[in-house]
């Protein structure tokens, strides 16, 4: 019985290590990200129309959760009139 525990223990001490970093990972810090420029962060400062959200809704792959909350696609879809200006 000991040797079962002493050899749980060995294993969960090697699963809980931290492995070696690989050299061809990519860091995300260092790749350079562009800068919009003022006309493009114009367009994105505006406010999502109803048409634009509806549309994104329809185009979306049924049987998805979009958000942390496990609420389905079809859901949404099912009482849109009802959810879409606490959504938006």
């Amino acid at each position: 019985m000991e040797d079962i525990i002493s050899e749980q223990r060995n294993f969960y001490k090697q699963l809980s290590k931290t492995r070696p970093t690989i050299e061809s990972e990519i860091n995300l810090f260092d790749i350079p990200i562009k800068q919009l420029n003022n006309d493009e962060t114009n367009l994105c400062e505006v406010l999502l129309t109803e048409h634009e959200c509806t549309e994104s809704l329809n185009e979306m792959g049924l049987n998805k959760s979009p958000g942390s909350d496990g609420i389905t696609v079809e859901f949404d879809k099912a009482f849109w009139d009802i959810l879409k200006k606490s959504i938006m």
